[in-house]
This record gives C-alpha cells, sequence and structure tokens, in this order.
C-alpha cells in the first residue's frame, strides 16, 4: 500500500523560519509545472520561543486560500511551545501549470521554528 501512494507523490513544497515569523511572511513560493492535487499538509513548531495567541498558516493558490473556510487553516492554540499544527484537507486542491502556490504565515503567535510541507499528488 505505501508504494501506491508514493507513485502518487510529485514532490513536495516545504518552508519555514527558526525565528519568529510577521503575519504576511512567505515561508515559500511555489510555481506548478504538471497538473496535480494538493492533498495533504502538515506543519510544526519545535520547540523554542512560544506565544500567547494561535499560529495560522494558510495555502494560497494565485493568492487565493485553498480552503473555503477560514478555520480550516493550519492552526497551533496560543501558548503551544511545541507541536504540530491541526490541519485539514483543502476545498480547492486542485492545480494547473503556470499557478503559483505560496505558503503564508496569517497569524503569527511568535512561535519560532515554525515549519509547513504541502504534498503534490497526480490528479
Amino acid at each position: 500500500m505505501t508504494q501506491s501512494i508514493v507513485k502518487q507523490v510529485q514532490g513536495f513544497i516545504s518552508g519555514g523560519k527558526s525565528t519568529a515569523p510577521n503575519a504576511g511572511d512567505v515561508l515559500a513560493v511555489h510555481c506548478v509545472c504538471l497538473p496535480g492535487r494538493i492533498r495533504r499538509v502538515e506543519a510544526a513548531v519545535t520547540p523554542g520561543t512560544q506565544g500567547s495567541q494561535p499560529t495560522i498558516l494558510d495555502v494560497r493558490n494565485n493568492g487565493a486560500s485553498v480552503w473555503t473556510d477560514p478555520s480550516q487553516r493550519p492552526t497551533l492554540p496560543g501558548g503551544a511551545p511545541s507541536g504540530v499544527f491541526t490541519t485539514y484537507a483543502p476545498n480547492h486542491s486542485a492545480i494547473r501549470p503556470g499557478d503559483v502556490i505560496t505558503l503564508v504565515v496569517v497569524q503569527a503567535g511568535n512561535n519560532s521554528n515554525v515549519a509547513m510541507t504541502v504534498a503534490i499528488e497526480d490528479p
């Protein structure tokens, strides 16, 4: 079963920041070269500075969030010094050649060592 999953993955978009990011910071930019789908998004914070506000990240396709409901974006509760963000599958996962995918900090909770990865799979 693992082999069939691995064969479907085209690649990954990863980005992060070792210092506390600011709202609006772009963690990574990717120009799509093959049709595909964003099926899985993971985000985490390793031990570092913690903030009292939630840290919220977003994946944007040509500037628009891939989630219809903003509460579905990757979120780490305030006060968490480390951990994995709560994430949901995107509502708008289809990508086409020429699309620009950005990994963006929406709300900075003052956490350092923030990282995010998006898996791009065959359509």
